[in-house]
């Protein structure tokens, strides 16, 4: 188990490579786009799909593969370094765009949504045409207690962003972050799920967690209850 002190937490800055694990089943990162990457090279056995409950202020739906047969095609084909170049190069693989691939390479074909973004209940997740293509699914959740009971099959990820905690995303590098006791009590409610995750993937998203000190904050809180409940 990763040893989180004072140092560690104040040494956190915004870095688009920063990636690190902290258990066997945690990973940290700042840009969510290494979630994908963790979960390509998690070793599964051969037609393994994954449920994925993805707890975040965004829904991160974009598909930057949407109508590119070609593309489409160059993705499920690649192997694990084309993978790696693609996340690095945010090619088609970016902070926002980085679950569409895990359908389309028969990774994930469960997308369970617990998110604060505002959209148009016909906007939100991933176009009918994806999802049947991809012969997925998604659900979408609308408070902590009703993410808690989502009917998740195993195996899965739990994957979870900062900046769900965060009430006033849509200003960059500012914020009003849910109280710590909030905090506390939505991973308690959360602890079957996590404890159950095969991975948990946590993302800093520096700017979008508010201040970068908010951000240490979130992170100081939140990281050492998921170490605890995954010991």
């Amino acid at each position: 188990m990763h040893i989180l002190d004072s140092t560690f937490f104040e040494a956190l800055r915004p870095g688009e490579s920063y990636i690190e694990r902290l258990h066997d089943r945690l990973w940290l990162m700042d840009n969510h786009k290494w979630a994908y990457w963790v979960w390509e090279k998690h070793p599964r056995i051969a037609g393994q799909r994954y449920g994925l409950l993805h707890f975040d202020y965004h829904f991160d739906d974009v598909n930057d593969f949407f109508q590119k047969p070609d593309e489409i095609t160059s993705l499920r084909s690649a192997g694990l370094n084309a993978i790696r170049r693609r996340i690095e190069e945010s090619d088609g693989i970016r902070y926002d765009s980085f679950i569409a691939p895990t359908l389309l390479r028969g990774i994930i074909d469960h997308v369970h949504f617990f998110c604060k973004q505002e959209s148009d209940e016909a906007e939100r997740g991933f176009d009918s045409d994806t999802l049947e293509e991809c012969n997925a699914q998604q659900s979408f959740y609308s408070n902590v207690g009703e993410a808690a009971r989502a009917d998740v099959s195993k195996p899965y990820f739990f994957d979870l962003c900062l900046d769900l905690f965060n009430r006033d995303d849509d200003m960059m590098w500012k914020g009003t972050v849910w109280d710590e006791d909030e905090i506390r009590a939505a991973l308690a409610t959360w602890r079957e799920l996590i404890k159950g995750a095969e991975i948990v993937t946590v993302s800093l998203s520096f700017g979008y967690s508010g201040t970068e000190q908010q951000t240490r904050q979130l992170a100081n809180i939140v990281l050492p209850t998921l170490l605890k409940i995954l010991a």
